[in-house]
């Protein structure tokens, strides 16, 4: 549970680099945070995905877009971004489009809120309460980060 594992094929001078160091470091945290967080015990596998490109994997299947891989895939690419505040925007959107939009479904009145609603407001909320990625914001934008996702989704859920 929360190993980083690396396929073989990167050069030592991209291993011993601050930037690969960086996104290390990124995915370690994140994935501890998650596991924690969701009760979960992922691995990543940091691997070829094609043409050449690298990215976390989740445990050692190719799929680097679901669950914490593509979390921390995105983390990586807004921290090579840092500059370009819609990052922010970005991650908020993900958070909807990915999330939360399945549960505000359950906001009709004429939707039941049963069992399995409840199951996932429940996991929802442990994932994104007091929540912020980790290992490349600033302090400021994790307390923004925190307060934004309070604001847009959690104040809303019962």
């Amino acid at each position: 549970m929360n190993n980083i594992l690396i396929e073989n094929g990167l050069s030592q001078e991209i291993l011993s680099s601050d930037e690969f160091e960086k996104k290390i470091s990124i995915a370690k945290l994140n994935l501890e945070d998650y596991n924690a967080r969701l009760n979960t015990s992922y691995d990543l596998t940091y691997k070829d995905v094609g043409e050449g490109k690298w990215k976390f994997t989740l445990d050692d299947s190719d799929n680097h877009r679901d669950e914490i891989a593509g979390d921390v895939n995105f983390f990586i690419l807004w921290n090579t971004e840092k500059v370009d505040k819609v990052y922010f925007e970005i991650f908020y959107q993900n958070i909807k489009n990915y999330e939360y939009n399945e549960l505000s479904f359950y906001n009709s009145p004429h939707v039941k809120k049963d069992e399995g609603y409840h199951n996932k407001v429940t996991l929802f909320k442990r994932k994104y309460t007091n929540y912020s990625p980790l290992g490349f914001l600033t302090d400021d934008e994790i307390e923004l980060v925190k307060s934004e996702i309070s604001r847009r989704f959690l104040i809303n859920l019962t």
